[in-house]
């Protein structure tokens, strides 16, 4: 478990930016770079110390109270970095902002930024946030709020206000899943549940939680709801949850990568990274079908609006709202009982494709 978390805590090798970070930094691995800064994190009460820095205490280094820039002379070098542990795909930092109310206080703000398809992972995340919204979700509380950058009539960054501080700290759900050893027959999204109400959490609130998770996830065709993208949120010093954490990190969605009209066996048949393998599946561990109020979610033409608003192209916006419309047609089938079997929609669609060949070869 101890190297699952020290593997999972380092920036991933598929982050394109990792290799100019190490050149900066003088480290040849993520891990390292990772541990010249202690292990670190703004999520977190973790840090490692190395054996002769014995004296060195929490205090020292807390990144909660100790601003980005501060030199202090530990272990023979000036410190901070707080950027070492921030694992995920997309390019992002900490930035300390004062608060707009009261500016003798610092906010820690999470900025993500990705140029590829227009922008659209950034676009992504507020609509996300609109999406939960429009639910009756609480800011900040529910689910993260996100800001947009544009510049050139594209959007380019993302930023969200840190919802862990020094005394509530976020606890992946892998770590769970982990910790809680998996029972023989019992699914993932089981063992979660189970465990967090093992941990202090009421199982109803916890189930409830992630089945709008995986609702609304199917709606915006969330292809990377993996165990490091949703948790809970612990007190570190008693260790007990004390709820979930806000959602968060819906970017890679609504096809941001593979741009194009999708037909309805297309839109079942997504692959997505996380409880199941593919996006007809997700529905399976919903059981209250009516999670979702489909009368409040964005209209096909709002979302088209929203996009085109922060820089994404005409076409490309009409593209995204006409699959989320779609998406929302097979979520209201599901909420009538219909229930989705990938082999069977195979089939008919094989049918309906060799029933339009013939019909055109008998035009012919």
């Amino acid at each position: 478990n101890l190297q699952m978390w020290w593997k999972t805590r380092a920036i991933p090798g598929s982050r394109a930016q990792l290799k100019a970070i190490l050149e900066e930094n003088h480290c040849l691995t993520a891990g390292e770079y990772m541990a010249k800064h202690f292990a670190l994190s703004l999520t977190d009460a973790f840090w490692i110390r190395p054996l002769e820095t014995c004296g060195l205490t929490w205090s020292d280094v807390n990144l909660f109270t100790h601003m980005d820039g501060e030199k202090l002379e530990l272990y023979g070098r000036s410190f901070f970095q707080s950027n070492s542990c921030l694992n995920g795909q997309m390019n992002k930092n900490w930035k300390r902002i004062p608060d707009p109310v009261d500016p003798s206080k610092i906010r820690n703000y999470l900025v993500k930024k990705s140029e590829l398809s227009e922008g659209q992972q950034n676009v992504n995340e507020a609509f996300a946030a609109l999406v939960h919204q429009k639910q009756g979700l609480r800011k900040d509380i529910d689910y993260v709020d996100y800001d947009l950058y544009t510049e050139e009539g594209v959007t380019t960054a993302s930023r969200c206000l840190a919802f862990t501080s020094e005394h509530r700290e976020l606890v992946y759900a892998m770590e769970l899943v982990y910790a809680g050893k998996r029972r023989n027959e019992e699914s993932m999204f089981d063992t979660v549940v189970r465990v967090a109400s093992e941990n202090g959490l009421d199982e109803d609130l916890v189930r409830t939680r992630l089945e709008y998770m995986l609702a609304t996830d199917f709606i915006l065709s969330n292809q990377d709801r993996h165990l490091l993208n949703f948790g809970f949120l612990r007190d570190p010093d008693s260790l007990l949850l004390v709820g979930p954490a806000p959602l968060y990190d819906t970017g890679n969605s609504m096809h941001w990568d593979s741009i194009g009209l999708k037909q309805r066996y297309s839109l079942l048949n997504e692959e997505t990274n996380g409880f199941v393998s593919r996006s007809a599946n997700l529905l399976k561990n919903v059981s209250n079908r009516s999670i979702v109020d489909l009368e409040k979610l964005p209209t096909k033409q709002e979302t088209e609006e929203f996009y085109q608003y922060f820089g994404i192209s005409d076409a490309r916006a009409a593209i995204i709202a006409e699959n989320y419309a779609r998406k929302v047609d097979l979520y209201y089938e599901f909420q009538q009982e219909q229930t989705f079997n990938l082999y069977k929609e195979k089939v008919q669609r094989r049918t309906a494709e060799q029933e339009k060949k013939r019909d055109f070869e008998q035009e012919l």
